[in-house]
């Protein structure tokens, strides 16, 4: 059952600040965030989002050159993450259900300019996002919870 035209253009429009939101553990009884929830959990989207995490690794490697308006990453953080950049990886790829908020939280790591990913953000942080991430996978909110 597809939802309306509509909803999803809606829920596009605002799809970064409905992550925030889900990441941070909100509840699904909003159309919106609710749609957006069901959209983190497909494997398709899901199994983009590993994809992504396991470019981190090589393209740490490489950064971005002159002119580039790619964000540079933290080498050194993202080797010393390897294991556990893995892991959430492997564990978004799984079949069995998992909570969006986890989703959404990799997601952010991923497309937020703040992350410890990068060089901007805090290179102290990545190892306890990246478990936390890990853990809502498997223990936040799913929307089997909320009948959605």
């Amino acid at each position: 059952m597809s939802a309306d035209p509509w909803l999803r253009f809606r829920t596009w429009v605002a799809r970064n600040r409905l992550d925030s939101e889900i990441a941070t553990g909100a509840a699904f009884d909003d159309p919106l965030r609710r749609q957006r929830a069901r959209f983190l959990v497909e494997p398709r989207t899901r199994a983009r989002i590993a994809a992504q995490l396991e470019h981190v690794l090589p393209y740490a490697e490489r950064q971005p050159g002159r002119g580039s308006t790619a964000a540079p990453m933290d080498k050194t953080t993202i080797e010393e993450a390897r294991p556990l950049l893995i892991d959430l990886a492997r564990e978004l790829r799984d079949p069995g259900p998992v909570s969006p908020t986890g989703v959404a939280r990799a997601k952010i790591m991923l497309t937020h300019g703040a992350s410890p990913l990068y060089e901007a953000g805090e290179p102290h942080e990545l190892a306890p996002q990246l478990k936390a991430a890990r853990a809502a996978l498997q223990m936040g909110p799913r929307l089997e919870d909320v009948g959605g």
